[in-house]
């Protein structure tokens, strides 16, 4: 594994580690970074990174005898896999798909790998730059997209939004938006859930059960 970037959500600022030119098949530091920072994430969110990017970093972490980080699917998203569910798109990889949905496409050409594994600093510097770059475009059709998804994980317990009085406040459950409005109703034996639209990215959110009014009892 020569290399691997990260961001938090809404933060500005890409971390990026990766092998040394004089080192390159010594990937043990980047390993143990990636997996410090998946461990604590709230939620994951990648590219195809259910197939591919975790298996690998698995591997990795196999190898160098690092001990597993629980990381189960109710905490990830991955936004190859929503794409390829929802949508019939000519092609899921991230590039077409921010084109497509016309997002900025900033991905320039891919690095020289046979140059990186030969220990060029040059071309291994021109990798993070690339992987920094691959991280921005995947943060932004997750936000695009996130509203379509019928298993994202609720952010209502982790970001824990109160009022003044500390009353919790009903926030979207897939990106911690206020501006709710009902758009339907589940209705049940003992009542109904409401189901509220979110305003800033489409997702819909379900209040607990509203129970029936009993009917007032005649004297």
């Amino acid at each position: 594994m020569l290399g691997a970037a990260w961001k938090w959500l809404g933060e500005e600022h890409v971390y990026c580690v990766s092998v040394k030119a004089s080192d390159i098949f010594n990937d043990y530091g980047v390993t143990k970074n990636l997996t410090e920072a998946l461990s604590k994430a709230d939620v994951v969110v990648g590219h195809n990174s259910n197939r591919f990017d975790i298996k690998k970093l698995q591997t990795r972490m196999l190898k160098h005898r690092l001990p597993p980080i629980y990381l189960p699917n109710k905490k990830r998203v991955d936004t190859f896999s929503l794409v390829k569910s929802k949508f019939d798109i000519d092609h899921n990889d991230l590039s077409y798909c921010l084109k497509f949905c016309g997002l900025p496409v900033s991905k320039a050409a891919a690095p020289n790998w046979r140059l990186i594994l030969e220990g060029d600093a040059s071309e291994l510097a021109y990798m993070r730059k690339y992987n920094k770059i691959d991280v921005i475009a995947g943060e932004g059709l997750y936000k695009h997209t996130r509203g379509w998804g019928d298993n994202h994980p609720d952010l209502r317990p982790i970001l824990n939004v109160r009022d003044e009085a500390g009353a919790p406040v009903e926030v979207c459950r897939s990106c911690g938006h206020y501006d709710l409005r009902e758009v339907d109703r589940e209705y049940f034996v003992t009542g109904y859930k409401q189901v509220n639209q979110c305003q800033r990215c489409g997702g819909f959110t379900k209040t607990n059960i509203i129970k029936h009014k009993k009917p007032k009892s005649r004297n």
